[in-house]
């Protein structure tokens, strides 16, 4: 069984420090590990840790 995130637990994962968790199509992510090797830049993950990163995932991957 997986465990269940509310925006609010996503939302206080905001930071490397505190696990950076990202939501993607209503999944839950915890992104720390790999914000330096992330192919757009550590800047990109940092600017939506604890938030719903949906439209963000979709339009960069559209294009791939």
């Amino acid at each position: 069984m997986s465990k269940e995130f509310s925006t609010k637990d996503v939302s206080e994962h905001n930071t490397v420090d505190k696990g950076l968790y990202i939501i993607v199509d209503s999944d839950v992510y915890e992104m720390s590990s790999f914000v330096d090797e992330h192919p757009g830049g550590a800047k990109i993950l940092k600017r939506v840790g604890g938030k719903d990163a949906t439209k963000q995932f979709w339009k960069v991957w559209k294009h791939i």
